[in-house]
C-alpha cells in the first residue's frame, strides 16, 4: 500500500477528528494497540496534534507486560485498528479496566473520501499548540533490569533527534529509504523522504516482501535491527539479486556482531554500513562506518571476547562514562 504525504495528512485528520469525540484533557494517553502501519503512523500523529499522548507497548512482549504497562501509566483511551488479535486483547483489556476503547477506520474509507474533497487538504485546523516539554510518545523497555520501564519522549526531544540524525547520520540526505524501526520512520517522516516501511518479522514471507520493495523502489537507505539486516541479507545472496541503488546501510537498536557486518558485506559490497549505537533514552549516542580494517578489528575482538566497538559519540551528546562504584562517591 502506499500514501502521499497530502492522503497521510488527511488520514491524520481523520483520526483527529475522531479522537475528539472523547473530549479528553489535554496531556491524557491513548494506547495505540495497533500493528506497524499507515494507520499506526496516522493515529500517532493525531494523537499528537491533539496534544495527547501516543503511548505504545510491543505486542510481542506477552499480556503481563502490557497489563504492567497500562497499570504503570494508566491510558485514557485504547485505540485499535483492524488486526483482529490485537482488537480481542484491546477489547478484554477494556472491559478489565473500564478504559474506553475506539476503532479507527482504515486507509481505502479515508482515501475515497479524500479524493472526493482534496481542497481541505490545505486546513491543519485540528493541530494544537503545545509546550515543547511536553509528553508525546510513551514506550517501554526492560534494559538490563529485566523490569517494565517506562521512557517518556518530549515534542521537544523527537524534534531535537530528528536534527541529531540529520546532523551526524545524514539521514536527511537520503531520497528512498526502507526502515523497520518506528522512530528513525517517523524522522524520515519529518524529512519529507519517501519512505518504505518494512515488517521486522524474520519470516520468509516478510523477507521475500522486503526483497521485492528493495527491487520495486529502489531505497538508496535501510535501516533496521542487525538480526532483519542480516536476514534480508541472506536472502538477498540466496536470490542472486544486486541492488545497487542502496549507498548506505545503517543497523542499529541491538548489538551489531561481526558475523552480521560479514554477511551484509557480502550481499551489499558497494553500499556503506554504518553501525549505530543509543540508549533508549539517547538514539544515536554512537556510530561506526564498516570497513575492512575495522571489520577484521570487530572480527579479533568478537573472538577475544573483548566486546564491540561502537565508534566516537555523536557530537550533540554529552557523554558521561561512571565507574564502578560511583554510588559510593
Amino acid at each position: 500500500r502506499q500514501i502521499s504525504y497530502s492522503q497521510l495528512f488527511m488520514l491524520t485528520r481523520c483520526y483527529a477528528q475522531n479522537l475528539r469525540q472523547y473530549k479528553l484533557d489535554r496531556g491524557a494517553v491513548v494506547l495505540l494497540m495497533m500493528p506497524l502501519s499507515l494507520e499506526f503512523f496516522a493515529a500517532m500523529l493525531a494523537v499528537n496534534s491533539l496534544g495527547l499522548v501516543a503511548m505504545v507497548v510491543d505486542p510481542s512482549s506477552g499480556l503481563k507486560s502490557l497489563l504492567d504497562a497500562v497499570s504503570m501509566v494508566k491510558p485514557a483511551l485504547i485505540v485499535v485498528g483492524k488486526n483482529l488479535l490485537l482488537k480481542g486483547a484491546a477489547r478484554l483489556l477494556s472491559l478489565a479496566s473500564g478504559i474506553k476503547l475506539s476503532a479507527l477506520p482504515q486507509w481505502p474509507v479515508i482515501n475515497a473520501q479524500f479524493e472526493s474533497n482534496q481542497a481541505e487538504v490545505n486546513a491543519p485546523d485540528f493541530i494544537i499548540d503545545v509546550e515543547p516539554s511536553a509528553a508525546a510518545l510513551i514506550t517501554f523497555t526492560s534494559g538490563t533490569t529485566g523490569r517494565a520501564k517506562a521512557i517518556a519522549r518530549s515534542h521537544d526531544f523527537l524534534h531535537k533527534q530528528a536534527l541529531v540524525l540529520q546532523d551526524s547520520l545524514a539521514l536527511g540526505q537520503s531520497r528512498v529509504a526502507f526502515s523497520t524501526l518506528p522512530i528513525f520512520t517517523l524522522a524520515f517522516l519529518s524529512y519529507g523522504t519517501t519512505t518504505i516501511f518494512g515488517q521486522s518479522k524474520l519470516t520468509k514471507d516478510s523477507l521475500q516482501m522486503a526483497v521485492s520493495a528493495i527491487e520495486k523502489f529502489e531505497p538508496d537507505t535501510i535501516l533496521a535491527s542487525p538480526r532483519f539486516v542480516q536476514n534480508l541479507s541472506a536472502s538477498v545472496m540466496a536470490s542472486n539479486k544486486t541492488f545497487d541503488s542502496v549507498h548506505k546501510i545503517y543497523v542499529g537498536g541491538a548489538p551489531v556482531f561481526a558475523s552480521a557486518l560479514t554477511t551484509i558485506q557480502q550481499a551489499f559490497g558497494s553500499a556503506r554500513i554504518i553501525s549505530v549505537y543509543g540508549s533508549t533514552e539517547a538514539e544515536p549516542v554512537a556510530h561506526l562506518e564498516i570497513d575492512c580494517a575495522n571489520l577484521k578489528q570487530a572480527i579479533s575482538q568478537a573472538r577475544l571476547g573483548s566486546g564491540i566497538c561502537q565508534g566516537k559519540p555523536c557530537q550533540s551528546v554529552q557523554l558521561l562514562i561512571l565507574p564502578r562504584d560511583w554510588q559510593e562517591h
